[in-house]
C-alpha cells in the first residue's frame, strides 16, 4: 500500500466527479500485507538512529499513533461502512533483519497491523517475505485467490439476477 492510498481513496469517495468516485464505489476487495495502520515502532526511534537504519522519509512519517495516520484510518473505516467490500489482512509475526548490521525489528506489530475490519491473520513471515508466497499452495496465495473468486462469483450472480 502506498503511503497515500487511504487518503487518495477517501478523496475519491468524496469526489464530485462520478468517474473518480466510481473507483471507490466499485472497489470489491482490499488486501493488506503488514500495513502499519497505527504506525511502526521503528519510526519512533531517534532521527539519527532512523536515518542509520532506514533513511526513508515515508518510514519517519509512520510514527506510532501519528495524528495523520489516525485520521487516514478513521476515513478508511467510514468508507468501509458505506461501500461493501471484502478486506483481508496479513500481518508479520517474525522480525525482519534490517541493514548490514543485522539488527532485527518487528516492523509492523499485530496491534498496528490489524485494521479492525474484515479477516485478520498473523502469519509467520517477516516484513519482506509476507507478500511473497513461496508457492501457489501457500496460505497467503490461496486466501487471496479465494477472496477474488468469491468476489467474481458475487458479481456474476448479480448480473444473472438482473
Amino acid at each position: 500500500m502506498s503511503k497515500n492510498f487511504n487518503s487518495d481513496y477517501f478523496a475519491a469517495f468524496k469526489s464530485d466527479n462520478p468517474s473518480i468516485k466510481n473507483v471507490c464505489l466499485n472497489t470489491k476487495g482490499i488486501v493488506f500485507y503488514s500495513t502499519p495502520h497505527k504506525g511502526s515502532r521503528l519510526a519512533n526511534l531517534s532521527q539519527a538512529t532512523t536515518l542509520l537504519l532506514w533513511p526513508s522519509v515515508e518510514v519517519q512519517e509512520l510514527r506510532e499513533n501519528s495524528p495523520k495516520l489516525n485520521m487516514i484510518h478513521k476515513e478508511f473505516l467510514e468508507i468501509v461502512k458505506s461501500v461493501p467490500m471484502r478486506i483481508v489482512t496479513f500481518v508479520e509475526t517474525k522480525s525482519t533483519v534490517v541493514t548490514a548490521m543485522k539488527l532485527n525489528f518487528l516492523l509492523v506489530s499485530p496491534e498496528s497491523g490489524n485494521p479492525g475490519v474484515g479477516e485478520y491473520f498473523e502469519v509467520p513471515q517477516d516484513h519482506l517475505g509476507i507478500c511473497k508466497p513461496l508457492t501457489k499452495y501457500s496460505f497467503l496465495y490461496q486466501k487471496v485467490l479465494c477472496m477474488i473468486k468469491e468476489i467474481v462469483n458475487e458479481i456474476e450472480e448479480q448480473k444473472n439476477a438482473v
